[in-house]
Parts: C-alpha cells; structure tokens; sequence
C-alpha cells in the first residue's frame, strides 16, 4: 500500500489518472476520512536535501494556492484541502477532493459538438464562477479547457497552481506565467504587464479563448510560440479570426468582448456577458457545428 501523510489526512493510493511537468496526479482515498477520495498532485524530490524542498519553489507554490483558495467555497469550484511534505514518501503533494468527469478539452475533441446554447450555458457559468473568485481578490491565471472538469452539464474548475492575489510573492506570477496560448495580450507586453499581472482582465481573456473553442472547435492559437503569438497580435489577431470563423454566428459579439485587446474594454463580469449574449437560445441550437469545418 502506498500512503502519503498530510495535515487533514493519510491518503492511500488508489491509482494514477494524470501527468504535467513535474507532476504526477493520482486518485487516493484518505484512510482518516471514510469514503472520500481526492486527486492528489505529488512530485518527487528524491537526492534534494529537505531545507531545499520546503524553500523550493513546488513547496512554496503549493502553500500559496493552499493559502488564497482557502478563501474559496464555491460549489463549481474544487480547491487544496491538504498541502506538505512526506519526508517518508520523499514527495511535496498537494490534495483535492476528486472529481469525476472528463475535462473541457476532451469534451471539446469529441466528434459530438456541444449545440450553441448550451455552449453559451458553459461560458456563462464559468463567467459566475470568475466573479466569485474575483470578489475574493483572487486570479486564477490559467483558464484553460484542462483546467475545467464537466461534471453532467457543469463546469468545475479545478487546478490553481499559478493562483494569485495581491499578497503573493511577485515572483509567483512573474515574466509570462500562464499557459502562452491562453495567456492575455497585456500580459506577452513588456510595458503592460507590471500594471496588468494582478489584473482580473487576465482570466476574463482566457474565458474568451475558451469561448472560441467552444463556438468554433477550433483553438485560437495552434502555435504557442511566444514570437508566433506577438506576431500575430501585431498582424491584428485576434480580431480577423472572430470575423472570418464566426462571421454570421450568434455568438461573434461575445467572443469578440471577452477577447478584447485593450484590457479596460474587456467584458470583466456575468452580467456583461448575459447582455450582449441574449439572443443565444435554444433556438440557436440547430446551428450547432457547422461552422468547424469553415
């Protein structure tokens, strides 16, 4: 049996279900709780010394997304229970309560497309869910398809290990952290970014990229080259893209106000999105994917 003790628990390891970078994620149940079963998050650091490991920088991101989502309690919203260092196991882990689902990308590779209401239902709640954790005075920073478990029909984000807020260490959410393709026009500008990387207009950019693979099925960046992308912007991207791939779709003014270059233009609220998103119904929902193939 493998275990892993934490703070809030012993997790005994049931099974791997995912791998990034440094990490692995595997389905645990923790033997002090009865029936719960989280996704554990844990990277090795065997042959590092262990004042290394609590100042390193897996340990202190952990302990600071443990810290700000701890603000969080939200039921769209799967945040760390537990954090620490199995000095035994010789892994820095990171739990969440687990859920069952596919991710946002692996429903939006189906050959099924999702019909246009309810794609704007998605986009909608996840918009509710980023008011939430904004009037938290917390960024996500890594809106993303994978980020987002479907759980039936509604959307649970998950994963906020690039979290910040206004007391995070400035190295946290430094240069270009974020996933470049999702990653916001004021954050790729060297003169925009120290006034914009504590910025909501952040993820509110990162919902429109979403927005547009839900729409289109297609990314909005295919290449994510930091070159590629400013080059792009600098050729009046995305904008041209909106126009040629959702010219005629109800939901083009939606998309074209969550990827608004100029952040203070951008849609930054529900609300905002429900206005300009009315006529998307359910009678829209006959045009479903016909445009993936434009």
């Amino acid at each position: 049996m493998v275990l892993i003790v934490g703070k809030n628990g012993r997790y005994e390891i049931l099974g791997q279900f995912g791998k990034g970078g440094q990490a692995t994620v595997y389905k645990a149940q923790n033997l002090d709780q009865p029936g719960t079963v989280f996704a554990l998050k844990v990277v090795h650091y065997r042959g590092i010394k262990i004042e290394a490991v609590y100042d390193g920088e897996t340990y202190q991101r952990y302990h600071w997304e443990y810290l700000l989502t701890s603000r969080l309690n939200h039921p769209q919203i799967s945040t760390a229970t537990d954090y620490g260092v199995d000095e035994d196991a010789k892994v820095v882990f990171m739990a969440r309560p687990y859920v069952d689902g596919p991710t946002l990308t692996k429903v939006l590779n189906r050959k099924e497309r999702i019909p246009v209401a309810d794609g704007y239902r998605i986009i909608l709640s996840l918009a509710g869910i980023l008011d939430y954790i904004h009037s938290k005075n917390i960024i996500h920073c890594d809106l993303k398809p994978s980020n987002i478990i479907m759980k039936f029909n509604d959307p649970i984000l998950i994963d906020f290990g690039l979290v910040a807020g206004e007391d995070s260490p400035a190295y946290m959410i430094g240069g270009t952290t974020g996933t470049m393709s999702y990653l916001a026009p004021e954050i790729l500008d060297y003169e925009l970014r120290d006034e914009f990387r504590y910025s909501p207009s952040r993820d509110w950019w990162g919902l429109g990229c979403i927005a547009f693979g839900i729409f289109t099925g297609k990314r909005l960046f295919k290449n994510t080259e930091t070159k590629v992308i400013r080059e792009k912007m600098n050729r009046g991207f995305p904008q041209k893209a909106i126009q040629k791939v959702l010219d005629g779709h109800p939901g083009k003014l939606l998309v074209n106000s969550l990827l608004e270059r100029d952040p203070n233009k951008r849609a930054s609220s529900k609300l905002e999105l429900q206005k300009i998103g009315t006529y998307v119904s359910e009678e829209n929902n006959h045009r479903s994917w016909h445009l993936r193939n434009k």
